[in-house]
């Protein structure tokens, strides 16, 4: 069983649970303000990413997980970690959905209406990874770096504007994050990705 398999697995039977149970649910979700007023909260940071709010919302993220984080997995991180690809895997996206919710904590630590919940983070994380390692991987009928600009661009326009019931700055930081953190590892990646979109 792949790492990502395990993670979808996980991720549903959690969310089924919290599905029907509403004190589980409010024990993992993302609070911003009950991890300010108690930090031994913190791994809200990390539970509300197991977490969502409906059988869409659950199906949507994890079909986009199984697609791009199979080929992260067995593809692309070997060429970094070597060895250790499974481990630094599950590292990354497990802190790819704390990352993803670090500006949204200090943007709302003070606001007890505010509450968030689900993998889009961290997923956002894994799809962009994957532009990393093949800029010009097809998604949605386009190049995946065109792909990336779009995305981005709409989840700041969203972002500023509050759109939807959506948590677009976990969209926006995790996506930075799965740019970033392979880099850290192997800066030539930076040059590969120019070159692969140039021919």
């Amino acid at each position: 069983m792949t790492i990502t398999l395990f993670i979808i697995i996980a991720t549903c039977l959690i969310s089924f649970l919290c599905f029907n149970n509403e004190d589980s649910k409010m024990k993992l979700i993302f609070h911003p303000y009950t991890i300010n007023k108690d930090k031994s909260q913190w791994m809200r940071f990390i539970s509300g990413g197991f977490i969502h709010a409906d059988y869409w919302h659950l199906g949507f993220n994890m079909y986009a997980l199984y697609g791009f984080g199979e080929v992260l997995e067995r593809s692309f991180f070997p060429m970094v970690f070597g060895n250790y690809y499974k481990l630094a895997y599950i590292l990354f996206y497990l802190s790819a959905i704390a990352f993803a919710d670090v500006y949204t904590y200090f943007k709302h630590k003070n606001n007890s209406s505010y509450y968030s919940l689900g993998a889009s983070g961290a997923v956002s994380a894994v799809v962009f990874a994957c532009i990393l390692f093949a800029p010009n991987l097809l998604i949605m009928g386009m190049p995946g770096w065109l792909y990336g600009l779009i995305y981005l661009g709409f989840s700041s326009y969203a972002a500023k504007r509050n759109l939807g019931n959506i948590a677009h700055d976990a969209h926006i930081w995790g996506s930075v994050y799965g740019l970033m953190l392979p880099l850290i590892f192997k800066p030539s990646l930076y040059l590969d990705f120019i070159n692969q979109i140039l021919h």
